[in-house]
């Protein structure tokens, strides 16, 4: 299935580190919001593009990139033999106790993204401290002083001249939208209900959720379901009829139509299949 998924994924802890290596063929197609602001270090040598609350960005890797919290945000490597990054989440808290010695570093918060491209000398200057933050990954509070420094170091690089993406959106309560349309997939929501609950027209709600998402509302609503859908084929033994009822579908007969429409085979076959690859 094309299109976007629109996911959730809380972070434990105050800070925490992760590393992403991903081959030639790897495509993301997952958009992710989260608690905690994201500094990422793109180590690869790689076209890439960031998505951030319905903005795309390319640049050109390795880089630096800052993703505030609360926004909707992806990385997508466009060409290049390989995508890599290293990820650092921590809690927007910590910002709020800094010296104020270090208080010039909130300026790099106060986009929802901030894209900084490094050269060979650059991302040799930075790579230490990402080594060092990862061998103190059990430690939390042995952490956050590194954390300082990789800041202090981003600022003094963003302050010197070099061109800079970054973007800040106004139209973010699409994104309250998009939770609304997926926190009850049983209730057929109309545009009007929507408009209403937003206090806006119609019309604008349909262009900015076309907008940031790419798609119109009905068809969103009608691909989340889909998606729910496929979760509970791979997971549950639920028949048919009952993943259809409880994923929003009017009737066993649509939902087994609209999944073969969108994947190209019926759910029950579908099933089936998966269940022979597992065996």
């Amino acid at each position: 299935m094309s299109g976007i998924d629109y996911r959730y994924l809380p972070k434990d802890g105050v800070i925490s580190y992760l590393e992403v290596d991903r081959n030639a063929g790897f495509a993301s197609e997952l958009i992710h919001m989260h608690d905690h602001e994201e500094i990422i270090l793109v180590t690869s040598e790689a076209e890439c593009e960031c998505i951030n609350n319905g903005n795309r960005f390319r640049f050109q890797a390795p880089a630096i990139l800052i993703n505030r919290s609360g926004t909707y945000h992806e990385v997508v490597k466009i060409s290049g033999k390989f995508y890599a990054s290293r990820v650092i989440f921590f809690h927007e808290d910590l910002l709020s106790n800094l010296p104020e010695t270090l208080t010039h570093m909130e300026t790099l918060f106060q986009n929802d993204v901030l894209i900084l491209p490094l050269n060979e000398n650059e991302l040799d200057a930075v790579t230490p401290f990402f080594d060092l933050i990862k061998t103190r990954t059990n430690h939390p509070e042995r952490m956050l002083p590194i954390l300082l420094s990789i800041l202090t170091e981003t600022a003094a690089l963003a302050a010197d001249g070099r061109q800079i993406l970054s973007s800040k959106i106004r139209d973010t309560y699409i994104f309250d939208v998009i939770d609304v349309i997926r926190s009850d997939l049983r209730r057929q929501i109309t545009i009007n209900e929507l408009a209403e609950m937003f206090y806006v027209s119609q019309t604008k709600i349909k262009q900015d959720f076309r907008r940031i998402t790419g798609l119109p509302i009905r068809e969103f609503a009608v691909r989340s379901r889909l998606q729910s859908a496929m979760t509970l084929l791979k997971s549950t033994e639920y028949e048919v009829g009952e993943i259809a009822y409880r994923c929003g579908f009017s009737s066993e007969s649509y939902f087994i139509k609209i999944f073969r429409n969108f994947f190209g085979i019926a759910p029950g076959t579908f099933r089936r299949r998966l269940k022979n690859e597992t065996s």
